[in-house]
Order: structure tokens, then sequence, then C-alpha cells
């Protein structure tokens, strides 16, 4: 079962995921489990593809569903993957941007926008017991994923991201499976950092 604080700020009881810690005089949370790591799956022609058991693990821990949320990344070219208990935490950090900018006469509109990117286009996918799920074909075109998708842990969630547009792939001939993760994380990481902030959100 996922671990549930709740956390009281004025009138507002908001649910969240994780233990209590201090931070600033005022009580905050920090997740129990993490996702880290990386893998590198193959994707095959109906958008089959198996998440690592790694990312299952923390997936099983953090709740009972056996389920993973896509929403495309809002600043990578990619896809943010996560549980679907983190929502509850998501939903609280927008309830929190709110009240910092309550004073805003637009803080109503864009915490109505925020919600509507943060929730309206995502998908849950749940995952067989081998782990394997099957990508919504709009899921599947917004990560621009074709026959392989390299699996980041983050933290609070993990990416799914593509590989074949990274320079130099196609020509990587190492047979050792461990060099070729690394090197796949590394260029991802290096696109990553090239890419314009903006890149990403004009493209969704």
């Amino acid at each position: 079962m996922p671990v549930f604080r709740r956390r009281r700020r004025g009138n507002a009881v908001l649910p969240r995921t994780g233990k209590l810690c201090a931070a600033n005089g005022e009580l905050d949370v920090a997740l129990e489990h993490l996702f880290q790591g990386s893998a590198l799956n193959a994707v095959d022609a109906k958008g089959r593809v198996s998440v690592p058991s790694f990312l299952r693990s923390v997936i099983e821990r953090r709740g009972d569903s056996r389920t993973i949320v896509l929403a495309k990344h809002d600043t990578f070219a990619c896809l943010s993957a996560y549980d679907p208990a983190y929502a509850a935490l998501k939903h609280a950090k927008l309830e929190r941007l709110l009240e910092k900018e309550e004073t805003s006469p637009d803080a109503q509109l864009e915490y109505q926008q925020r919600n509507l990117m943060a929730f309206a286009a995502t998908e849950e996918v749940p995952y067989d017991p081998s782990g394997r799920i099957v990508l919504p074909p709009m899921m599947r075109r917004k990560g621009e994923l074709q026959e392989l998708a390299l699996f980041l842990g983050t933290g609070e969630t993990f990416q799914i991201s593509k590989i074949t547009a990274l320079s130099g792939l196609c020509g990587y001939r190492d047979r050792s499976s461990d060099r070729r993760l690394a090197f796949c994380v590394s260029k991802t990481i290096q696109y990553q950092r090239s890419q314009p902030l903006t890149a990403a959100r004009d493209n969704q």
C-alpha cells in the first residue's frame, strides 16, 4: 500500500505520498521510493515494450496498481512516466504553486491550464506479469519511439526516451550490452542538454 500523509494549509488538506520532513519551518514530504537506473529495451511493431523490473518494483512499492501513467515530458522530447499514486503528489504541487501565486489576478486561470497540461493528456497503461506494456499510438508518436526505448530513472518519475535521433548510435558496434547502454545514456543526456527548453512544449 502507498504511504499517504496529509498536510493542512489553510482550509485545504492535501494528500501526499511519502514521509513527512521539516523544511524551512514547514512540514514537507519526501518520497520513500525513487526511480533509479537505466535500461534499453526493444519496441516491437505493435508498440509492445517491457518496463524494466527495477522500475516496476518501485511502482509496486508505492501502490497496489500494476499500472503506469504516461505523459509527454514538459521539457524534453520524450515521455514522462510514473505510478498512479504519484498523481496525487503532482496535484498537490500545483495546489502549492497556486497558493504562492494567489495574489496574481491570473492565478486561477494559470492553475487550470497547468492542471490540463498535467492530467488531460495522460494515459494509464497496465503491464502484464512479464512487465510488458503496449504503448498507446498517441504516446508513441509524442515520444517519437521507434525500435528502441531508453528507460531512465529520474527520481520521482522516469523517462522513456527515443535514441534513434542520437548521432553515432547507428554506427556503434560494441558488443557489450552494458557499454551500449552507457553510450545511449550519455548520448541522451548530451541530446537533452542541447535542446532549447521551449522546444518540447512547442511540439505538444
